[in-house]
C-alpha cells in the first residue's frame, strides 16, 4: 500500500484495504485489513483457480484498485499493490490517443460513430473537480452530434455526459491511463465533420466505412482496410502537433427518407465485436510474446486492440463466464501497459 509523492512511492500505514473476489457464485468484497507500518497487507483466501481477486482502498474520498490476481495455492500472488494519491483540481490530464469509427449513412441518413478516448494523467495527483458544479475534465466534440451515449469503459455511465459541444467527466482521474468509449450519430445531410482537439495528440486513428470518405487534415495518411462483419472500413492514421481539428469529408452527403431506425451505434459495436473475437483468439496465447518482440509498439495499433477488446467483453462478466472474463482482464492490463510504454517512448523520442 503506497502513496504517490514527488515521483516516488511512500508506504501508507493504517489504510483499510478491501479484498474483492469474482467467481461464478460470488462477486464482491470478502475481507478487509489495515496496512502495517511498511504499507504491507495480507489476506488468506481459499485457493480457487476460477476466482479473480483484486484489492481496493479509499483515500481522500477516492477509491483505488489493484490489478487482478489469481487465488492458487501453488503460486500465491504476493505482489498486489494499491497506489493512492493526493487530489488536485489542476492535475494535468491530456488526451493521449483517440480511435474514431464512422459508419456509412443508415436509413435516416445519419452516420453512427464509436469514439474511444485514451486519457493520461502523468502527475502524482488525482484530478478532481474544483467544486460540486464543475466537471473533472472536459473535451470538445463535433458540433451537432445526436444520440450521445456512454459505452463500456473505465467510467460509469453516470460519470460521462454531453454538455453543449463538450464531453464531460465527473469522476476522479487518478494517475495513469484511462479509457473511455462513447457512441453518437452525425446528423443527416452533412458533407463532412470536424473533430476538434483542445491540444496536441500523439495518436489518432479513424475508420471510415464509406470508400469515398477522406481525411483532409495534413499529417494523416490512409493505411490498410479492415473487413468487419462483411463491412469494409478504411483506416487513416496521424497525429496533431497542436490544438486543432481533424476534418473528414464525405463525397455524398447522408440522405434518406423517413426516420432513422438507428441501430447505428449497435451496428458499429457489433462490427467491432466481431473483429474483437478474432483479435482475442489470435492474442489469447501470444499477446505477451508479441509485445515483448516489439511488434505491437505502435500506439495506434494498441488503441485499436483495446477498442476491439472492450467492445467484446465490457460489462459482460456474467455472460462470458469467469474464465473468459479473467482472460479479458489480463489481456487488457497487458495492452494498457504496452500502450503506456509506447506513448512514453514516443514522447521521449521527440
Amino acid at each position: 500500500m503506497g502513496r504517490l509523492s514527488a515521483g516516488d512511492t511512500v508506504p501508507l500505514a493504517g489504510a483499510r484495504v478491501v479484498l474483492h473476489m469474482l467467481t461464478a457464485a460470488r462477486q464482491g468484497p470478502v475481507d478487509s485489513v489495515l496496512s502495517d507500518a511498511s504499507g504491507r497487507f495480507r489476506f488468506r483466501a481459499t485457493a480457487d483457480t476460477s476466482a479473480l481477486l483484486l484489492t481496493s482502498s479509499r483515500y481522500d474520498g477516492v477509491e483505488y484498485f489493484s490489478r487482478p490476481a489469481r487465488a492458487t495455492a501453488q503460486r500465491p500472488d504476493t505482489s498486489l499493490v494499491v497506489l493512492v494519491a493526493d487530489t488536485s483540481s489542476s492535475a494535468p490530464v491530456s488526451l493521449a490517443g483517440r480511435y474514431l469509427m464512422i459508419g456509412r449513412p443508415e436509413q435516416g441518413g445519419r452516420r453512427g460513430a464509436l469514439d474511444l478516448i485514451v486519457l493520461q494523467n502523468r502527475s502524482d495527483l488525482t484530478r478532481v473537480a474544483r467544486d460540486s458544479a464543475a466537471p473533472v475534465w472536459t473535451m470538445p466534440m463535433p458540433t451537432g452530434i445526436e444520440d450521445f451515449a456512454p459505452g463500456e469503459s473505465e467510467f460509469s455511465a453516470a460519470a460521462v455526459g454531453h454538455r453543449g459541444d463538450s464531453l464531460t467527466i465527473s469522476a476522479p482521474l487518478s494517475p495513469g491511463d484511462r479509457q473511455l468509449m462513447v457512441t453518437y450519430a452525425l446528423p443527416r445531410g452533412v458533407k463532412g465533420v470536424k473533430v476538434p482537439f483542445a491540444a496536441a495528440t500523439d495518436s489518432v486513428v479513424l475508420l471510415l466505412e464509406e470508400p469515398t470518405a477522406r481525411v483532409v487534415t495534413p499529417g494523416f495518411a490512409a493505411r490498410d482496410s479492415q473487413v468487419i462483419e462483411a463491412r469494409t472500413y478504411h483506416r487513416w492514421v496521424g497525429s496533431l502537433p497542436a490544438a486543432g481539428s481533424v476534418e473528414v469529408r464525405f463525397l455524398v452527403p447522408g440522405a434518406g427518407g423517413g426516420e432513422a431506425t438507428l441501430a447505428l451505434a449497435a451496428l458499429l459495436a457489433a462490427g467491432l465485436l466481431a473483429g474483437g473475437i478474432v483479435l482475442v483468439r489470435r492474442r489469447s496465447s501470444g499477446t505477451r510474446a508479441a509485445v515483448a518482440r516489439g511488434t505491437e509498439r505502435d500506439p495506434a495499433s494498441l488503441i485499436d486492440a483495446l477498442a476491439r477488446l472492450d467492445t467484446q467483453y465490457g460489462g459482460r462478466e456474467a455472460e462470458v463466464g469467469v474464465a473468459a472474463w479473467s482472460q479479458y482482464v489480463a489481456q487488457r492490463a497487458e495492452l494498457k501497459a504496452a500502450l503506456g510504454a509506447a506513448l512514453a517512448a514516443r514522447r521521449s523520442g521527440r
